[in-house]
């Protein structure tokens, strides 16, 4: 954490997971740092499914959201989460709450290993203030006009993705 604070990240991800300690330390190193380095924690990978965690007590939008709102009231400034679950932890936490959405894709891009995805639009509206795309950007054909159409179509109302 240090480290990332000290070379000037903007945003730094530890996971949920990890627990109160963990997020609780980040926390003091970055404020050790003397940086505004946001800690955000990782709730659940997009690419994960109800088959991939069978061991899960309760569906995985609602350990999503425990872990959002535990992460919330240990003060993280915010987690990474699905689209699908964007709305419910943006309702149950605050609205300076950072939300970080990967796992984004159009309907038109090839679903790859992700399994909890939405479309940019519907993650942006869902309340996600930091839209998070790699591979329908990266493997376009033109990556930057791909990113450019993405983009306009989040910032246009009633756009398509």
């Amino acid at each position: 954490v240090r480290q990332a604070c000290g070379s000037g990240a903007d945003m730094l991800t530890v996971h949920a997971l990890g627990g109160k300690a963990m997020v609780q330390a980040a926390l003091a190193a970055r404020d050790a740092a003397g940086t505004k380095t946001h800690v955000v924690a990782v709730t659940l990978l997009t690419h994960l499914g109800p088959a991939d965690l069978p061991w899960a007590m309760m569906p995985l939008p609602e350990l999503a959201g425990d872990l959002a709102r535990q992460a919330h009231a240990w003060g993280a400034d915010g987690v990474v989460c699905s689209g699908q679950e964007a709305e419910s932890i943006r309702a149950a936490t605050s609205p300076d709450f950072l939300l970080v959405t990967p796992g984004l894709r159009r309907p038109e891009d090839h679903v790859g290993d992700q399994t909890r995805i939405c479309t940019p639009q519907a993650a942006a509206r869902a309340g996600s203030n930091f839209l998070v795309m790699g591979r329908p950007i990266t493997g376009a054909t033109d990556p930057a006009a791909a990113a450019r159409q993405i983009l306009a179509s989040v910032l246009t109302p009633g756009g398509t993705s």
